[in-house]
């Protein structure tokens, strides 16, 4: 992979694509061996390849021998990472998920000021979004589709950025004490409000769209997640 293949983020370091971060096993031990690093491979490849093959033709119409021919491997060896395609695609939204955690979270590191990370939090996601464009068509635009198991990953994802970013609205009730809790009902309309945007964005317009959008998104972030709830609310 070239460097044109890799984008620059806020802070000057070069990131690789989500088909690179698929290559990795979860966990954090790091995995050494020759043996290892041809299955990193072999399992990232396979997981990008479906990814690919869905976000194009839709996932019920992919088969497994057109993932491992992508992917440049056997269907002995996909068995010996998955289960079945389902389970291929769930440990891909699996990967592609802390992918998406780990961009948002290294970008909230830059910043001190609370509002600001509100801003560079949902700036990050977009930016994670548009660098993996057959995950996000993939996954924003069908999740539903693909059964509870998908779905509920998919809600548990949603309910993961809100914590991120509900941690950044207590960050800012250290500044503005008088600032109270944040319903949990008001955090989850928040965070599904802004997944809806982007979702019916990516719907309408395409994935390129998600960068242009970036600040205006941003802006919205910081201002629904430093609200102030209604007189006699409780969190």
């Amino acid at each position: 992979m070239d460097d044109s293949q890799i984008r620059p983020a806020p802070d000057g370091a070069l990131r690789p694509p989500l088909s690179e971060f698929l290559g990795q096993l979860p966990g954090s031990r790091a995995q050494t061996g020759e043996r290892e690093e041809v299955l990193r491979s072999q399992r990232g490849r396979l997981m990008a390849a479906l990814v690919e093959l869905s976000s194009e033709r839709g996932y019920e119409a992919v088969s497994i021998i057109e993932i491992v021919t992508l992917a440049g491997t056997s269907k002995r060896t996909f068995y010996e990472h998955f289960a079945d395609k389902n389970d291929c695609l769930l440990q891909a939204f699996d990967l592609a998920e802390a992918f998406l955690v780990q961009t948002v979270e290294n970008d909230l590191a830059m910043f001190e000021d609370p509002a600001q990370r509100v801003a560079a939090g949902m700036r990050a996601y977009l930016r994670a979004l548009s660098e993996a464009p057959e995950f996000t068509r993939l996954f924003l635009s069908e999740t539903s589709a693909y059964g509870p198991p998908l779905a509920e990953r998919w809600a548990r994802a949603l309910d993961r950025f809100g914590e991120v970013m509900e941690q950044r609205r207590e960050k800012l009730r250290e500044t503005d004490p008088e600032l109270p809790p944040l319903p949990a009902m008001q955090v989850r309309a928040a965070t599904a409000g802004l997944s809806e945007l982007i979702r019916l964005t990516v719907f309408r317009e395409g994935v390129a769209a998600l960068e242009g959008m970036a600040d205006d998104m941003a802006e919205l972030a910081v201002t629904l997640f430093s609200a102030r709830p209604q007189p006699g609310r409780e969190a």
